[in-house]
Order: C-alpha cells, then sequence, then structure tokens
C-alpha cells in the first residue's frame, strides 16, 4: 500500500507514516532471520550434491554446477550530493542504480546476496565475497554457472565460477572432436544460465516498490529494505 493511503486513513503525517513502516520492516527482517528457510546461508556439499542433480538432469554436461548468479541494477532517486551521485551513477543504464549481486540454486532459494553497492562497480568488484564463498566454501570441481559480466583472469575462480565465452571467441580446440565437445557445453551452460533472469524477474515482481527509486541519501534505509525483500522472497 502506498504511503499516501496510510496517511489519510490513519490520519498520519508523512513522518511519523515512515517511522512506522521503518519501524515494522526491522522487525519484520528479524523475525525472518531466525528462521532457518529465510537465511541466507551458503550451502554445505550435500547441499550443492543436492542442487546439482536437477541441473545435471536437464543439462548432462554441467556434471558439478550447483547454483547461478546474476547481477541486479535497481533504481535510486538523484543525489544532491555530487560524490554520491557520481558513484551510483551506472554509465552503461545512464541513470543511477545500486549494484546487487545474487546466488541460488535450481529451486530458487537464494544463498548468497552482496547488496546495495554502488551503481558504478562493475559486477567483478562487487563480487568480493563471492569469490571469497568460491574460494574458501566450495568442495573442488563444484561451480557456479554466470554470464560473462562474471569472467575473470583468475584461474581459481574461473574453476568454480564458470562462464560462456564472449561473443568472437577463437580459442576452441584445434581437434574437431574436442571443439564439439567445448561448444556443447558452452550452449547447455548459457542455456542454464537463463534461470538466472527467470529468478531475478521474481524478485522485482513479487516486490514492486525495488521497481521504484530508493532513497539515495538513506542508505540505511535501502539496506533494510533490500535485505527484507531477498530474505523473504527465500519463504
Amino acid at each position: 500500500m502506498a504511503d499516501f493511503s496510510l496517511q489519510q486513513i490513519f490520519g498520519l503525517t508523512p513522518a511519523v507514516c515512515f517511522r512506522y513502516r521503518k519501524l515494522g520492516m526491522i522487525l519484520l527482517l528479524r523475525c525472518l532471520k531466525g528462521m532457518a528457510k529465510a537465511r541466507l546461508r551458503w550451502p554445505k556439499r550435500s547441499g550443492m550434491c543436492r542442487y546439482s542433480r536437477p541441473i545435471r538432469a536437464r543439462h548432462p554436461l554441467l556434471t558439478k554446477a550447483f547454483g547461478f548468479v546474476d547481477g541486479l541494477y535497481l533504481p535510486i532517486a538523484r543525489s544532491s550530493d555530487l560524490d554520491m551521485e557520481n558513484a551510483y551513477y551506472n554509465g552503461w543504464c545512464s541513470s543511477h542504480y545500486t549494484s546487487n549481486i545474487l546466488a541460488f540454486g535450481p529451486d530458487g532459494t537464494i544463498f548468497h546476496a552482496t547488496m546495495n553497492a554502488p551503481g558504478s562497480w562493475h559486477d567483478v568488484a562487487v563480487s568480493q565475497f563471492l569469490y571469497r564463498h568460491l574460494l574458501e566454501d566450495t568442495p573442488s570441481n563444484y561451480y557456479l554457472a554466470a554470464d560473462t559480466a562474471f569472467a575473470t583472469s583468475n584461474q581459481e575462480i574461473r574453476d568454480k565460477l564458470r562462464t560462456p565465452p564472449k561473443a568472437g571467441f577463437t580459442g576452441f580446440s584445434p581437434n574437431p572432436t574436442i571443439a564439439l565437445q567445448q561448444v556443447a557445453y558452452n550452449d547447455q551452460l548459457v542455456s542454464a544460465r537463463q534461470a538466472a533472469e527467470w529468478r531475478v524477474g521474481i524478485l522485482q515482481g513479487s516486490f514492486s516498490r525495488l521497481k521504484l527509486p530508493m532513497p539515495a541519501e538513506n542508505a540505511e534505509y535501502r539496506q533494510l529494505l533490500l535485505e527484507t525483500c531477498v530474505t523473504l522472497s527465500d519463504l
């Protein structure tokens, strides 16, 4: 419900309405963090094995893929502070955004989220906490599927965050048999990664507030709003 509707129904001023709405979200998030199903937790080996089965059933070449990663830009208002305006301005989208990274399993469960980073940051810069999980908490051979925005030269990360080659790639094996296998693997990787678009679309479709610009000057409120929406979407 829009704030002005609440103000008209209950006779509240905008400041009072905002204060109680924020308090309600704080209490809701506190309750959600106490629920096992709503907590964002990196899966253990058994969870990765369970997640990898439905992916392998549909894409046989992706034997150890246990989830997907995608970046999500969410709009914020234009700040009056020049430094903040520059930090949140995304030249690719030609507007002001927060940059967010979500990782989730094939059933849509979000198990990692980096939220509320400046929109001018590249996905690779926002993904540092994700990389730490991949390097420290992910067994060998298991990996996440991502798009080319997450491509990196770090071989250790590349093994655990698989991305398809960019357009015009010519580095396939000169052996025709191996090259065909590489092409088939990349085709399945691209196909599987479409689940990322589906999951991000569900998040934005379920919480239409995320489609509207968030306040630029209140990073604490943005973090609260984003964390509440992401946690709620896991239920």
